[in-house]
């Protein structure tokens, strides 16, 4: 009897390692071909390993690539864990002054920190708080304290040509509305009449050339900035056509900010006698106002499912501040991810480059080995993996990922984060929450869409349908 089971028990294990070399070379057999049909010249670099700690398949796993926004991965596991998933930004006004009468007779400090997040209601609410602390008058100026970032608003390695888009609005340590103005253009109210153009937030500084036109002719309406820093509008939007709305980053973060503080102390009857500056918080002062933000865990929502450049290097730049000192900069933020990939995750960092947040930097390089080593770490050990999960794009559910992977069988299957670039590609994350994988593809000529389905989505489809456990 005992040597029956015995040899049940080693029957059992051959034919478990017999299936599992089968999945094994049904996988590398399957990706090793959707490559060479997709694109056999493109650089192609991959690591799949089973949250067991099995590995599946790997290809050019330890070389590097340009990883694109999944750089913003080890951004996130880096503010968490050096801030904590409960983390708040903190905007705050504080003054030297005092108030008598409804009359503050001092200078006020806008004091910032960093927060991506910010927008026109979070002044109003430290404008409320200044009402509900008796202020009707600023007898005084505005000093605008953005000492938390240093002044360099574009990342080393970025291209010339990514500036002026909404993925490329520059970031200083006061961030409003993403840094943006929201053009709304309309249909005038009969043809041949210039279109309406509304603009959010309201501020007076900037400068706008209307040669849009309501009429026949298709609706082309477009916003464009000039050589001299002025927006034009032009095109057509026929009678009857939805609102056609446009993102326009602003050059001047500081100065946009004071435009629209000077706007909002005049909606909450509040006379403002001074001048907005850019200065340094004082000594002694006590405050009267304050924003706080949404918890860390929330911000990170955008900033992996929508891969929003500006919030992930505003939280690369503010981890730099807090683990080093201000003001934050590109080579603190550098040093404190770079530390927390060697010290908590356990990376070799002398073999990695990391210089921005978001990856739009072509001098970043992670191979893909590295990249898995850190998914199974964050599975594995790390206390705020399940924030950090949540936050990634669900394919054919929602963010970078909700137009990917919509066949029944694979929707809601692969939690990871996108990259993209022109010649670059990734995909970085886990499937089923058993298995942890990365895909590198560098210098491809091809369209990214079809790189994205014919290697990313497709390699996705194999793992899935090889059912490691």
């Amino acid at each position: 009897m005992f040597r029956r089971v015995i040899f049940l028990l080693i029957f059992a294990v051959a034919a478990q390692a017999t299936s599992v070399q089968d999945r094994t070379a049904y996988i590398q057999s399957a990706i090793e071909k959707t490559i060479e049909t997709a694109d056999p010249t493109a650089q192609v670099g991959i690591e799949v390993v089973a949250l067991n700690g099995e590995l599946s398949y790997e290809k050019n796993s330890n070389k590097r690539y340009v990883p694109g926004s999944n750089v913003k991965l080890f951004v996130a596991a880096a503010a968490l864990d050096l801030l904590g998933a409960n983390y708040q930004f903190e905007t705050r006004m504080m003054t030297d002054g005092k108030v008598k009468k409804g009359e503050l007779v001092g200078n006020c400090y806008l004091v910032a920190s960093g927060d991506p997040s910010l927008d026109v209601a979070g002044l109003e609410e430290i404008i409320h708080l200044m009402k509900e602390n008796g202020v009707d008058r600023i007898k005084g100026d505005l000093i605008l304290d953005l000492s938390v970032f240093d002044d360099i608003t574009q990342g080393p390695g970025w291209m010339w040509d990514d500036t002026d888009t909404y993925c490329f609005s520059p970031l200083n340590g006061i961030i409003l509305e993403h840094n943006c103005i929201q053009f709304t253009v309309k249909p005038g109210s009969e043809a041949g009449r210039p279109c309406y153009v509304d603009l959010y937030p309201r501020c007076g500084a900037i400068s706008i050339l209307n040669r849009s036109v309501t009429g026949k002719g298709g609706s082309n309406v477009s916003v464009e900035r000039l050589y001299d820093g002025r927006f034009e509008v032009v095109g057509s939007l026929e009678i009857g056509d939805e609102p056609k709305e446009f993102m326009q980053p602003v050059r001047e973060p500081h100065a946009f900010v004071a435009d629209v503080m000077k706007v909002l102390f005049k909606q909450n009857q509040i006379v403002f006698d001074g001048e907005v500056k850019v200065g340094m918080c004082v000594k002694h002062v006590k405050e009267i106002g304050i924003h706080r933000s949404k918890p860390l865990s929330e911000i990170l929502i955008p900033t992996l499912k929508e891969s929003d450049n500006l919030y992930a290097d505003a939280l690369f730049k503010k981890v730099g501040e807090v683990r080093y000192g201000a003001p934050g900069s590109w080579q603190k933020g550098s040093r404190a991810v770079r530390d927390f990939l060697e010290q908590k995750v356990g990376l070799d960092i002398g073999e990695m480059i990391v210089v921005d947040g978001c990856g739009a930097s072509r001098y970043n390089l992670v191979s893909a080995h590295q990249m898995v080593s850190f998914l199974k770490w964050v599975h594995d050990k790390f206390v705020y993996r399940d924030a950090l999960k949540a936050a990634l794009p669900i394919g054919g559910v929602d963010g970078s990922l909700k137009k990917r992977m919509t066949a029944p069988f694979l929707v809601s299957k692969v939690r990871a984060k996108t990259g993209t670039m022109t010649g670059v590609s990734s995909l970085c994350g886990y499937l089923n929450d058993e298995i942890a994988f990365a895909i590198f593809v560098n210098g491809y000529v091809k369209s990214g869409r079809e790189i994205k389905g014919k290697i990313e989505d497709e390699i996705c489809h194999v793992l899935l349908n090889s059912a490691v456990e």
